[in-house]
């Protein structure tokens, strides 16, 4: 039989079961010494004592070592295993590999030689724990010990040999009773062996001297010692058993438990009543009386069903039943147990208050499971080493188990999640437990069982005991995979709205520059259709006045010779002639006349001139390109200018010096070319006045004044090639300039730091935009306060 670890002080019925198991122990302990002393053969006797022993505790493996009687202390490693009962599947000590080192170590490992004359009973509960040598662990685990019970075989002084008890499939914590049952056996299998010997020895002395009267006699005298000695054993053993069946019978005594002891038929032999409830009134009243007269017909047989089951396996039964006493329901647990070979003992103990508490507990935590189960949120609980516990139904489904109770016992590793994700959960895990610390409303993603993917706010706490140690986690799962989504849906809708409203405000500027610059542009057209209007008027009448001034110098020159000739001929005219002559001044009149038709064509001459400029400025094609001459645009923009450029009465002339090069016919939009051109001199005829008017308003220091007072206003213009299919415009003037604060929103719409009134902000930002956008081209200003300001234009020759 197995002997199981005795219950927890906390448990209700330990004392009971504590002395049932004892009870157990003691009868069965009886057995294996009755099986031990049953024979006077060694082998006999050892084979089944390791036999006993090993089915006695229910252990892997049990043998005996005999150590060599000549020198123990120096031969002790040259013993030898004589018996041994093993599990199926183990190695055996008996066919040990000779080249294994010391047996003896395998057996006392944490010994040495010199020790071996004060060797004592040794218990290892666990052979990593106990502090052993490397080449000890070794050869211990070639035998996959994992716990070992030993005890000396002593004969008188010398150390006969060893009895070895191990457990090779876990660890086991040795109890007291089961180390006093050890030292027992122990004693009585001394005996056992000292008797062999005896009788080996007596054996040998008798085939000695059995021919010889003197070893007859020697024989005899041994014989007698022997037997007095035997006497003497057997004297202690059944002393040392009679106080073992008294404190036997103590224990059954104080075992609050109904005991039974009954044959294979189902006779009652020996009867201990209950002390806590009522089965039998009395015990002589059921004394020699069968199962069947004691207990209803069903449960008499199904006690006898489990007394025949516990005889064939000599394995103890237990089960539970109800009996009705006095009109009340009881629970009973039965347990039976082999006693001998046709008996049993049978313990009936009640367990109606434990089972209500348990049904109890059950309803509350099938109640409380309930509730988890109902919870939207994914439960989970594990212990310390991130092994789950319990879960609830939603965290079950997700994972891909049928039932709740399926989780426990496993970690994320045993689920169809990528090993990452097992990582992380495992490492989070161990964080937590370390530091102590929640870790809550975590958003992450997570794979399920069917290999989604979803998102996931994740809370874990940790679980503390009573004495605050991190004991395990509680953590919980809310899927916001939709919640998700919808924010990030409506993320991108803001993102979208954001940039619609950009685009918007976007297109609502260029709306407003649009249309702006349509104004000007019709302003433009405007003023080109009225320039080329008027031109047209007046190129009329001043083609015909310089067309007759030609032939009136003619006519003129004509009559002027034709006076010269009457002079001549009639120096003396009459009275009336000379009174006219001298009331016209007829001398200055034909001095004067010639000079007046030439300043007449001069002034023609400017006025074609004018028109001319009027008509190459106006450009009413305008709404296609066409390949122009980019000085004669710069030209007309300047003859138009001309009146701000001369001297005014309160600054000089503003001097225009004009650098061209060699340019090719350029193609662009020729209206809105001169408009820049005309945007770009104004601005910078205004920056030159009001530098000339800072002058006047002597708003400068004495350094500025003294470098004003021998200013000269300049506008330069050049005009280069600088690449085959560009050309450059540089338009600078030497006025005030301007800080990299104003360049930097020279060309934004409405922006101006001209006073109210006087500027819109909106020439530069439409001559930009006639640049760059129209023409493919690029403007830029390089200032600096003080030095000026030069805008330069580049544009290709051809536009595609």
């Amino acid at each position: 039989m197995s002997l199981d670890t005795p219950p927890q002080q906390g448990d209700r019925f330990s004392q009971a079961e504590l002395q049932q198991l004892q009870l157990e122990q003691q009868k069965t302990l009886l057995s294996v010494v009755t099986q031990i002393r049953a024979s006077l053969d060694l082998n006999t006797i050892l084979q089944a004592a390791v036999a006993e022993v090993w089915h006695f505790f229910a252990l892997d493996r049990v043998s005996v070592l005999q150590i060599p009687c000549l020198n123990p202390a120096k031969d002790w490693n040259a013993g030898q295993f004589v018996a041994e009962e093993v599990t199926g599947g183990l190695n055996s000590v008996l066919a040990v590999d000779p080249s294994v080192r010391s047996l003896s170590q395998f057996v006392w490992a944490q010994h040495h030689p010199e020790q071996i004359q004060r060797v004592q009973l040794q218990a290892i509960a666990d052979i990593n724990t106990a502090n052993l040598s490397a080449a000890d662990l070794q050869t211990l685990n070639h035998f996959q010990v994992k716990a070992s019970l030993t005890a000396p075989l002593m004969q008188g002084d010398r150390l006969w040999g060893i009895l070895c008890l191990h457990q090779c499939i876990a660890p086991r914590q040795w109890q007291a009773s089961e180390i006093e049952s050890v030292q027992q056996i122990a004693a009585h299998l001394t005996t056992a062996i000292h008797q062999a010997e005896l009788l080996l020895h007596q054996r040998n002395l008798n085939s000695k001297y059995l021919d010889t009267e003197a070893g007859m006699h020697t024989l005899f005298t041994a014989t007698i010692a022997r037997l007095q000695a035997e006497v003497c054993d057997r004297q202690q053993a059944e002393a040392a058993l009679r106080q073992s069946e008294a404190t036997h019978r103590a224990l059954l005594n104080a075992i609050p438990d109904l005991m039974i002891r009954m044959t294979r038929m189902g006779i009652y032999l020996d009867f201990i009543p209950a002390k806590n409830f009522v089965t039998f009134k009395a015990q002589m009243e059921w004394q020699n009386k069968s199962v069947y007269e004691t207990l209803p017909p069903d449960l008499a047989q199904l006690r006898m069903d489990h007394v025949e089951k516990a005889l064939q396996t000599c394995e103890t039964q237990v089960y539970e039943h109800q009996i009705c006493i006095n009109g009340k329901v009881q629970i009973e647990e039965v347990r039976i147990v082999v006693s001998d070979e046709d008996e049993v003992l049978v313990i009936v103990r009640d367990i109606s208050d434990r089972k209500r508490a348990e049904n109890k507990l059950k309803e509350s935590q099938e109640f409380l499971q309930l509730i988890i189960n109902n919870i939207p949120q994914w439960i989970y609980w594990k212990d310390r080493n991130s092994v789950y516990l319990g879960c609830n139904r939603n965290l079950a489904r997700a994972v891909g188990l049928e039932k709740s109770e399926d989780i426990i016992g496993k970690t994320d590793y045993d689920f169809p999640i990528p090993k990452e994700q097992a990582d992380h959960f495992r490492e989070s895990d161990a964080d937590l437990i370390e530091t102590g610390t929640s870790a809550l409303h975590v958003i992450e993603t997570m794979f399920l069982a069917d290999g989604s993917q979803i998102w996931i706010d994740s809370s874990k706490i940790p679980l503390h005991d009573a004495a605050g140690n991190v004991v395990g986690i509680l953590g919980s799962y809310d899927d916001i995979t939709e919640r998700q989504q919808a924010e990030e849906a409506l993320r991108q809708s803001e993102t979208q709205l954001r940039q619609q409203a950009l685009d918007l405000e976007k297109t609502l500027q260029e709306l407003k520059q649009t249309q702006t610059q349509l104004i000007q542009s019709e302003k433009m057209s405007s003023l080109g259709q009225l320039v080329a209007g008027v031109a047209h008027e007046i190129n009329n009448p001043v083609s015909f006045i310089y067309g007759n001034i030609a032939h009136a110098k003619e006519y003129i020159h004509n009559l002027l010779a034709l006076l010269s000739l009457y002079r001549k001929h009639y120096p003396n005219p009459n009275l009336e002639i000379q009174v006219k002559a001298e009331a016209i001044d007829l001398g200055f009149l034909v001095e004067d006349l010639p000079k007046l038709l030439n300043s007449m064509r001069v002034g023609a001459d400017r006025i074609e001139k004018i028109i001319a400029s009027l008509r190459v400025f106006s450009h009413t094609d305008q709404l296609e390109t066409k390949a122009i001459d980019i000085h004669e645009g710069i030209d007309s923009t300047l003859m138009i200018l001309q009146n701000r450029l001369k001297a005014q009465h309160n600054r000089q002339t503003i001097q225009v010096i004009r650098d061209y090069g060699n340019l090719p016919l350029v193609e662009c939009y020729a209206g809105q070319i001169n408009q820049v051109f005309m945007n770009i001199l104004s601005n910078s005829i205004d920056a030159l006045e009001e530098y000339l008017i800072q002058i006047a308003d002597g708003f400068c220091n004495a350094a500025q004044t003294q470098r004003l007072k021998s200013f000269k206003p300049l506008i330069r213009i050049s005009t280069r090639m600088f690449n085959p299919d560009w050309i450059r415009i540089q338009i600078a003037d030497n006025g005030l300039g301007m800080t990299e604060a104003v360049q930097k929103r020279l060309f934004d719409p409405f922006f101006t730091t001209k006073p109210v009134g006087k500027g819109t902000g909106m020439g530069l930002s439409i001559s930009y935009q006639i640049v760059t956008e129209r023409h493919g081209g690029t403007l830029k200003c390089n200032s600096f306060p003080e030095q000026g300001a030069e805008f330069v234009i580049e544009i290709p020759v051809q536009q595609r």
